[in-house]
């Protein structure tokens, strides 16, 4: 949240593309929950029918008068998104063969997905990566994952710092 304020200066009025593996990735829900609380949000979930968003979360939207839309078509929705938060496949949670394949083209953020996406436009990661966001794009300067976790620990240590003065 604070790297999406950092970079445009708002929480609200924006397109936030949130991808990848949504039924297992505790960051995805997280961030699609904190962004509902901001007005006229609208998030796309782009992943394959056994990975969607949980219905929990749908619910909140919902509640909270976030728009939101469903589709396994990546390339989509990147040409309206202000933010692109893409998650790895979370193969340790998967123990069949009915899961995305992580190296299929139409779920990596590479030069075509790039090439759809608005000049200003961030693409968020929670890291570690998989083959979904290859290196080659991390040269890309709308490519800010490692700046957000540079900015985590400081986020992480100023609620820390908080928490810990209201102690005895």
């Amino acid at each position: 949240m604070y790297t999406i304020y950092e970079r445009f200066g708002r929480l609200d009025n924006l397109q936030i593309v949130i991808g990848g593996d949504l039924a297992h990735g505790r960051t995805a829900r997280s961030l699609a929950l904190l962004l509902s609380q901001y007005p006229n949000n609208h998030i796309s979930f782009v992943s394959t029918p056994e990975l969607q968003i949980g219905n929990d979360i749908k619910t909140k939207l919902r509640e909270n008068n976030t728009t939101f839309d469903e589709t396994d078509d990546m390339q989509g929705t990147l040409s309206n998104a202000n933010v692109v938060y893409w998650t790895r496949l979370q193969l340790e949670r998967h123990r069949d063969d009915t899961v995305l394949n992580p190296n299929q083209k139409h779920f990596v953020i590479d030069a075509t997905a790039l090439s759809l996406l608005p000049l200003d436009a961030i693409i968020m990661h929670p890291l570690p990566r998989n083959h979904e966001i290859p290196a080659s794009t991390d040269d890309d300067p709308r490519a800010i994952y490692f700046h957000q976790a540079g900015n985590g620990l400081y986020v992480r240590m100023a609620m820390l710092d908080a928490i810990m003065k209201d102690l005895p």
